[in-house]
């Protein structure tokens, strides 16, 4: 496989997990946030990380072939499950 697609993909995935991960502490360990704030406006701005992510995802494998996005999108359903 191309070695700068592989790097996109690699980035776009590493953007996703990290917008799970962190929305992840937001909804399910928010002892840990305390008086922040900013707290829904880094949920909102860290659910438009994960959508570009995912839709940057789709694009590249719609258009130059398919991306292995399935694992992070396992990871997400049990978070949101």
């Amino acid at each position: 496989m191309n070695k700068l697609y592989t790097a996109t993909v690699d980035h776009w995935k590493a953007k996703k997990s990290e917008a799970i991960a962190t929305l992840d502490i937001y909804f399910n360990n928010s002892v840990g946030i305390g008086e922040h704030s900013g707290v829904m406006e880094e949920i909102y701005n860290w659910t438009k990380t994960l959508d570009e992510a995912e839709s940057v995802l789709e694009t590249l494998s719609r258009h130059f072939g398919e991306v292995e996005a399935k694992s992070s999108d396992q990871s997400f359903e049990a978070i949101s499950g």
